[in-house]
Order: C-alpha cells, then structure tokens, then sequence
C-alpha cells in the first residue's frame, strides 16, 4: 500500500529526534467541523459511575480511527477534562476521540485504574458503530500515569490487536514505564508514586516485585504489541532512561517504536505543543494502515 514520504520518514525513524525536527508529519488540512459529547457512562464498578467525553467528526463516514485519551496525574487526581483540548484538536483532524476518568488512589490502587482503561477500550470497540469507527482502528494517547496505562493497553496480552481491550497503536508521553527500575533507581519523588499506585509501603523495591512487574509496561513486550510513540524530556523528573528502555525493548520484539526527546523539563501535556501533531501523524499511520504494525524493512 502506497505511503507517503513523509509518512514514511515517520514510520522507520530509529533514534531521538529533537524538538526542532518535530514540527507537523502530516499534510496541512481544512479542520473539520465536529461534535461532542459531555459525559458517556462506560462503566459502574465499586459503586463508581465512570465516565468518558467524546469529540468526533461530523463528516468523514465509516471506518475512522478512534483514540482513547488517559489523563495523568499520578494515578490520584485529576480528570478527563485535562484532555480535553487534545480530544478536540484530534476530532478537528478526522479522529473520533475519547477520553475516560478511571479511579484513582488511595482508594483503589493498583490494578483498577488499569481495569477500567482496559473497559474503555472494550465499551469504544462494542461501540464503534455509533461513532462510524473501525473496531480494528482504536489507539490510546496517556500522559504521565496515563502513559503507563497506554503502555500496560499496548504490551498486556497477545495475539490480535483488534479484539478485547487490546489496542492497534499507542503514544505515552512521560510514561512511567518501567517501575521497578524507578523503584531501585529512581528519585524519592517517583518512588513516592509509586508506593501509592502499588499500595506497598516504603520499601517498595522489596515488598512489591509482583506488582512493580505487573505494572510495568516492559515487563510484558512481546512481538504482537502495537507500534509505540514515546515522548519525554531530557530533563524533567520522569527519567528518560524510562522511554529509552523502553525503545530498545520494542524494537529489539520487533516492534516499530519512535522516541521524541524533547529538550527541557516540560512534563507529559506540557510538551503538547511539540509532541501533539507528530502523534497524531504516528496514530493516524499505524491506525490507517493496520498492516504497518512492525518496523517497514527498507
């Protein structure tokens, strides 16, 4: 299937790039108009309603891609509001967005933010045809703590990535990707987090190692993951040896992965002026073209 040159460009980039090479992946097309949709009930559990917002498209027909949006926040506050503006921007260029709330800690730990990321994903895939989106086209986009749920939606399971609560592309921008390693290397501020998502105590690195695995994206690389963006800051408190393990174990499945290092200490949606339009370039090439789901040989 013919790709362009810049979508190519795209799809085999190896190494970092830099925020000056990062501009727009995609050609410049008029927005289009789009709907919205405030609060869409997906799931009850634990005598919790929880709720998405949807933007979408109001032309286009069948067959559009969605994206599943997942807010940061440290797996204890925040909402979907703070995506809000990505949902719109993403809705304006012909993808049909969602973004979900999901519980949060103390209250529920680890693993129901990720069980609820997980129904998200099925109640958009039960849904599709409501919102003239393929089944088989659905990725997910998290920031911070929602980069690690976009990372846990890509890697958990395998086989297909166009059933269940499995996803066919996904972008994590500050992810923490790698929590056991955060738990032995990291600083105090990042174990912190994650003693309160894991619900371990102090010593986290000891106590926990079934769940800091679990819970770590890289833990559960195999060769049917979807293709993977990684974004980070060279100097913001998510070290960036989170992305670039992560990098290398992806590719080193098999899996096409592209890593954007930013410059500076931005932090998850602070970097959304540099990391947005090449996302949704990735999304839009791995969701349009299913069977791009490896690196391209050259």
């Amino acid at each position: 299937m013919a790709v362009t040159a810049t979508l190519v460009s795209l799809l085999v980039t190896g190494g970092p790039v830099s925020s000056a090479s990062a501009g727009p992946l995609l050609p410049q097309t008029e927005p289009a108009a789009i709907g919205f949709q405030r609060a869409i009930l997906y799931r009850v559990v634990d005598g919790q309603s929880l709720y998405m917002s949807a933007w979408f498209p109001l032309t286009g027909g069948r067959d559009k891609i969605a994206v599943l949006l997942l807010h940061g926040g440290a797996w204890r506050a925040d909402n979907r509001w703070w995506m809000a503006p990505i949902g719109a921007a993403m809705a304006r260029d012909g993808i049909v967005a969602f973004s979900a709330d999901y519980r949060l800690v103390p209250k529920f730990p680890f693993p129901d933010a990720l069980e609820d990321a997980q129904a998200a994903v099925r109640w958009i895939r039960s849904n599709a045809g409501r919102y003239g989106v393929s089944p088989a086209r659905i990725g997910v986009l998290g920031s911070s703590a929602g980069g690690e749920l976009a990372g846990e939606l890509a890697t958990l399971g395998s086989g297909p990535t166009n059933t269940g609560s499995r996803v066919a592309a996904a972008v994590s921008w500050s992810g923490l990707l790698d929590l056991r390693r955060l738990a032995l290397e990291g600083p105090q501020f990042d174990k912190n987090f994650v003693i309160g998502y894991l619900e371990c105590g102090s010593h986290v690195e000891y106590r926990c190692e079934p769940q800091l695995e679990a819970a770590s994206p890289i833990a559960h690389v195999d060769p049917s993951d979807p293709p993977m963006m990684l974004v980070n800051s060279t100097h913001e408190y998510i070290p960036t040896t989170q992305a670039t393990s992560m990098d290398l174990a992806l590719k080193s499945a098999g899996i096409a992965c592209h890593l954007l290092l930013v410059p500076g200490q931005g932090h998850g949606i602070d970097n959304e002026g540099v990391a947005l339009a090449p996302s949704i370039a990735f999304l839009r090439a791995y969701l349009s073209y299913p069977g791009l789901s490896h690196r391209p040989t050259q």
